[in-house]
């Protein structure tokens, strides 16, 4: 007989001793009657779980650094999220490859409440005596170790996430993949959330949400939760959408409204921060809201004569009797929409 714990033939077992420990080599297996079902663990339910990780991607200007860092602010002093439930207070780890910690981050924690001894910015590493860059492609071991000295972390932050892989992302979906196993497994071991600020394609409006994240298939497929921070452009310019797009283990669609906005810190109006003022809630799925501020998209004021064109065809075909499924086929819109425009019919 094999045993499953070390992969090797029972007859062909070393006894164990303290100059020959038990060998760990083999697969692993967990019958599933021994493993016992949990929930997931949520951060903010529907949008932060402790354990994954989550991608919050969008273009240059949406305020993706700034929203996250409300995000840390919200954990640090156990505030309140967009939805008005109540966070548990944790410590947040933040790295920032792009933004000086003195002039902007740590100002715009400040205008977002945070409570500054639990947020911890990731400055560098020291090594054979010298200080150098941190590198998320390569230092999550040191990250994990200095864990350790915190009271209850519960976040990380990485910014940018792309940083964390090494050559290539766009053309090499494996390698992406193995780059970000270790933040992965940093968040399973950890019981942490991690989320990753990512960008998208330049010009990708229009296209699948998901398709539209920068890089390889691999960096969508391994979050368990993405959603984008998106800015409305032509008749929609001034309004902003926080949107879920995917997610694994909870709702994938709806969102917030928020504003981003410049004004000087309370304590000391000589330095300025940018910060965000949460909306109100908004429902439907990610393409048709992120529709509704993009023009040349299906939904969007530029598109409005062809996309009602689409809702009478849609609506015709329902009141014939076709069933939602085939009308989505047919006419190429999420059955969620068409469900939207059958109920307002």
């Amino acid at each position: 007989m094999t045993n499953l714990e070390t992969g090797q033939p029972d007859s062909l077992k070393t006894p164990t001793t303290a100059n020959n420990p038990p060998r760990r080599t083999g697969l692993i297996l967990h019958r599933a009657d021994t493993v016992m079902s949990e929930p997931v663990d949520w951060l903010w339910a529907g949008w932060l779980a402790r354990a994954k990780l989550q991608i919050l991607a969008g273009d240059a200007g949406t305020g993706k650094t700034t929203i996250a860092l409300d995000m840390a602010a919200t954990v640090s002093r156990g505030g309140c999220w967009p939805d008005g439930t109540t966070a548990e207070p944790g410590d947040v780890l933040f790295w920032s490859g792009e933004d000086d910690i003195a002039d902007t981050l740590k100002p715009r924690l400040e205008r977002a409440g945070a409570d500054l001894a639990r947020v911890h910015f990731i400055a560098g590493m020291y090594e054979a005596g010298r200080k150098r860059t941190f590198d998320p492609a390569k230092d999550v071991a040191a990250l994990s170790e200095v864990m350790e000295a915190l009271q209850r972390p519960v976040l990380i932050v990485v910014d940018p996430l792309i940083s964390a892989t090494r050559g290539d992302s766009n053309n090499n979906p494996g390698q992406t993949r193995r780059d970000l196993d270790p933040l992965v497994n940093l968040a399973i071991e950890r019981r942490i959330a991690v989320l990753g600020i990512h960008h998208l394609n330049k010009g990708s409006q229009g296209k699948k949400p998901l398709e539209r994240v920068t890089g390889t298939h691999a960096f969508a497929a391994l979050a368990r939760l993405v959603f984008f921070a998106a800015r409305g452009e032509g008749e929609a310019e001034g309004e902003r959408l926080l949107v879920r797009v995917k997610s694994n283990i909870g709702p994938d669609d709806g969102g917030f409204r928020y504003a981003l906005e410049q004004a000087p810190l309370a304590d000391d109006p000589e330095i300025s921060a940018s910060g965000i003022v949460w909306g109100e809630a908004v429902q439907g799925t990610a393409a048709d809201l992120l529709a509704q501020l993009e023009p040349g998209t299906a939904g969007s004021p530029a598109m409005s004569d062809a996309r009602r064109l689409k809702q009478d065809q849609a609506l015709a075909l329902l009141a014939a009797g076709m069933s939602l499924r085939d009308v989505e086929r047919e006419i190429d819109v999420p059955r969620a929409t068409l469900h939207r425009w059958q109920k307002a019919a």
